[in-house]
């Protein structure tokens, strides 16, 4: 197998090309996705037969490769996938190994689940380089997985010393610390980190009120509005990134509910963020409104002219909501920022004609909890499927028609388990 695969003659260890696969639009990534669905649908031997034919033919781009790699091992074919590796990690790494191009080999290797390779590759880039942000992260997540929080954090020092007045980077540790278990770490560097944080204050409360046990933070609005109208110029690559999966979940429910893809439905897309769900809602809606809280999600949402018209609204506040009435109103990743959805819940029945269809994704916080969300220290709230059902009948809906599990992405290498759940509006309530 050895000399089968060929990389494109561009620096294959660029970036760009390493922190976003998605950009790749070549065949070899159609192949990835297919291969993908196929190991979904449990066809591993057609999975592992694409992801070996795709990977001897054209020149791959290395994510895409890696990725490739990775699926093929999934599907069973591990001594392939290791001849093939073999081959490829030579060919990464021939030529001059400057600190950018070990860190960027560490990464990859990281990806390829060779943990002890990327050590000793992040390590050595980082000497030059110790402020290579991307490559610090790496190497802290794999430290935390080994459990040497002390490690981790001292790979921090050189880029808090090249911005002391920046709480942002201190609190994204915070919450990778508290997300890997390390409770004591993450208090201890939460506490160094508020004074800092004038400028994302309702931010800072959500995770202290996680890690603290408080939940004492401004109100959710305020915390949103604050991280999307930073977070939206990058949101799009951030999550391709994270593996997110929510518009997938979204467009399984309706496929699994029979709705007409015949342009019929009036639409609300609550919560459109930059929107990614209008393209796989635009076949079932005559009418497609989309709204959201940040004006900067709405503009990224404006330039792919997916909606008939964009809003802007407080999912919570009915009195900023379009008047409706709406066939099928979804939110997808949203209600992850609110704790009691029942308020929420109770304005999209307002909306929805009796009979209408309510589909969301939220973060799955298991059956064990009361009272039946929680807050995460990411400033996201999980909730349990009985807490949905509840929250549900109580404004008017029936049970869910259908539940759906799913990872929704992944985060500091763990996979975050999402929920999704349609229900119907009743055509009587009260």
């Amino acid at each position: 197998m050895a000399g089968d695969l060929r990389l494109n003659g561009e620096d294959v260890l660029s970036l760009p090309a390493l922190e976003d696969a998605a950009r790749d639009t070549s065949p070899a990534r159609t192949a990835l996705d297919q291969a993908n669905a196929l190991l979904d649908a449990g066809k591993t031997h057609a999975a592992a037969d694409l992801c070996v034919t795709t990977l001897r033919g054209e020149a791959l781009a290395p994510m895409t490769a890696a990725n490739l790699l990775m699926v093929l091992r999934a599907a069973g074919g591990v001594t392939d996938a290791d001849a093939i590796a073999t081959d490829f990690f030579a060919q990464l790494g021939a030529g001059v190994m400057d600190a950018h191009r070990q860190i960027n080999l560490g990464r990859l290797m990281a990806v390829m689940g060779r943990k002890d390779d990327a050590v000793a590759l992040l390590t050595q880039g980082l000497c030059d380089d110790p402020t290579h942000q991307a490559g610090v992260l790496t190497l802290t997540g794999i430290l935390l997985h080994r459990g040497d929080a002390d490690a981790a954090m001292a790979l921090w020092q050189p880029i808090f010393a090249g911005a002391p007045e920046d709480g942002v980077i201190r609190l994204n540790l915070v919450r990778i610390l508290a997300q890997s278990g390390f409770l004591g770490h993450a208090r201890t560097l939460l506490d160094k980190t508020e004074p800092l944080c004038t400028q994302n204050r309702a931010e800072f409360d959500h995770v202290a009120g996680a890690l603290r046990g408080t939940h004492a933070g401004p109100a959710q609005a305020a915390m949103t509005l604050e991280v999307f109208e930073r977070f939206a110029p990058s949101y799009d690559k951030t999550l391709a990134k994270l593996g997110n999966l929510g518009p997938d979940a979204v467009a399984a429910m309706l496929h699994r509910l029979s709705l007409p893809a015949q342009r019929k439905l009036d639409v609300l897309d609550a919560g459109c963020g930059t929107g990614l769900c209008g393209p796989l809602l635009r076949p079932y809606a005559r009418r497609l409104h989309g709204v959201d809280l940040s004006p900067a999600m709405l503009a990224k949402a404006r330039a792919k002219k997916s909606y008939d018209k964009l809003s802007r609204a407080d999912l919570g506040t009915l009195g900023t909501l379009p008047a409706g009435p709406f066939d099928l109103i979804v939110s997808s990743d949203v209600l992850v920022y609110f704790g009691d959805l029942v308020a929420v819940l109770a304005n999209f029945a307002r909306l929805l004609r009796p009979g209408g269809w309510v589909v969301l994704t939220v973060e799955d916080a298991g059956d064990a909890i009361a009272p039946g969300w929680s807050l995460s220290p990411s400033g996201r709230h999980k909730h349990s499927l009985a807490y949905l059902d509840a929250a549900l009948r109580t404004v008017g809906f029936a049970a869910p028609k259908l539940t759906h599990g799913f990872d929704l992405r992944h985060e500091f290498g763990t996979p975050i388990r999402g929920l999704g759940v349609a229900a119907q509006r009743l055509a009587v309530f009260g």
